[in-house]
């Protein structure tokens, strides 16, 4: 599965059609407590991450009715940008009743062919890319994880001289400190807990479930003395945290949660990115999840 900006639930959703679980399957997620801030998703994100191939796949893989359904309604609400004229119509017709059943099912076969035709496309990319590329084999070797976490502090204290709120210097100085007064309580009255990001956040659970993966499911921090400057309170943040966590361990799923260092220095290089010591720690717990 990929990382990367706008990577929301729902787009990891879909990717898991892509695994073919034998039961013991894992693999990492991270949850971004900002993605459940606010009334609605962040549409323009879902777009830029979309692709035809996602859904077909998951659309035709072994998934509930409901799933499908869920996920074809979410994608339609958001009003996602770059779809086919035919992707529309077969998400639209998934709320069909069921008398008109057999256009749904008449709606497969073309799918199936695009599908096919973008894998295939997909997979000739891939090749040509690795093809035309030298990635050199790397020596698996010991880490000394006391002199990582020494170098990862020393990092963050050459990268943090100038603000005292732990943020490395370039970006406090270009997108923290120039707004600092006009941003402040600006966030107060964010709703924390009806963003439909937690649907999609439960769907994809329920998913690794049925698949039998087990996700490492990891909460990373926010910087706490800009989020309490900008109105969304320790409280308010914390509330979004305990409900990501429960879901994941309803499902007796492992939780990583780093929002007891809100106020600690190099957990974060900016206000929401893991840093130098979150990301030292959160390699840490991987090496030991996966081995």
């Amino acid at each position: 599965m990929e990382g990367g900006a706008y990577s929301q639930s729902l787009i990891h959703t879909m990717d898991l059609a892509a695994f073919k679980a034998d039961g013991n399957m894992k693999l990492v997620f991270i949850a971004s407590p900002q993605w459940f801030w606010g009334a609605q998703t962040n549409s323009t994100g879902l777009s830029a991450k979309f692709s035809e191939l996602r859904y077909y796949s998951f659309m035709l893989g072994d998934f509930p009715d409901s799933s499908k359904q869920y996920v074809s309604k979410r994608l339609l609400e958001c009003q996602v940008t770059g779809v086919s004229l035919s992707s529309y119509a077969y998400m639209a017709v998934n709320f069909l009743p069921e008398a008109f059943k057999p256009l749904k099912l008449a709606a497969d076969l073309p799918m199936w062919v695009g599908e096919q035709y973008l894998s295939t496309k997909d997979k000739y990319q891939a090749y040509k890319l690795f093809a035309d590329s030298h990635f050199p084999t790397q020596p698996v070797r010991s880490v000394d994880w006391a002199a990582e976490k020494q170098k990862a502090i020393d990092m963050g204290q050459a990268a943090v001289t100038d603000n005292p709120y732990n943020i490395s210097d370039s970006y406090y100085d270009e997108y923290v400190q120039p707004v600092w007064d006009k941003n402040k309580d600006t966030m107060s009255g964010t709703p924390t807990l009806t963003n439909p990001e937690y649907g999609a956040y439960a769907l994809f659970l329920k998913t690794c479930a049925d698949k039998g993966i087990k996700p490492l499911i990891i909460i990373p921090s926010c910087n706490g003395y800009v989020y309490d400057h900008y109105g969304m309170t320790r409280d308010m943040r914390e509330a979004v945290n305990q409900r990501v966590r429960s879901m994941a361990e309803s499902y007796g799923f492992e939780v990583l949660s780093f929002t007891d260092h809100d106020y600690d220095p190099y957990y974060l290089r900016d206000i929401m990115h893991l840093g130098w010591l979150g990301w030292y720690e959160v390699d840490e717990k991987i090496a030991d999840y996966f081995n």
